[in-house]
Order: C-alpha cells, then structure tokens, then sequence
C-alpha cells in the first residue's frame, strides 16, 4: 500500500495540529505562570527598591541631626 507524498503530508500535518490542540491547554497554563512569576519578581524588585530607599532617607536623616547636634554643641 503507497501513499502519496501529498497524503502522507496532509496525514502529518493532521496528526501535528491534534498533538498542539491537546498541548494547548498545558502551554496556556505554562504562559500564565511564567506571567505571574514575573510579576512577582517584579514586585519583589520593587519592594527592595522601596527599602533601599527607605534606608538612604533614614541615613540621611541620622546624618542631619548628628550635623544639628554638632552645631548646637559648638555654640558659646
């Protein structure tokens, strides 16, 4: 029994499509928590920045009033 080249192409192509529609689901499902795990990630990176930040203006501050108690402590 031969089959054309033609029909054998059809044949795989019908069999390819079938596999893709039944991996669809896991690949959407796969997409959706690579999506959520970045915006984790994301959050997560901006929450360090916050801290970060936080940590500086707090320095900033500890620098500012050891600079006023210096100025007042050198006054006559």
């Amino acid at each position: 029994m031969r089959t054309s080249k033609r029909s054998q192409y059809n044949a795989d192509a019908s069999w390819a499509s079938i596999l893709d529609l039944q991996r669809a689901p896991t690949r959407r499902k796969k997409e959706k928590e690579e999506e959520e795990e970045e915006e984790e990630e994301e959050e997560e990176e901006e929450e360090e920045e916050e801290k970060e930040e936080e940590k500086k203006q707090e320095k900033r501050r500890v620098l500012c009033d050891d600079v006023d108690v210096l100025a007042t402590c050198h006054l006559p």
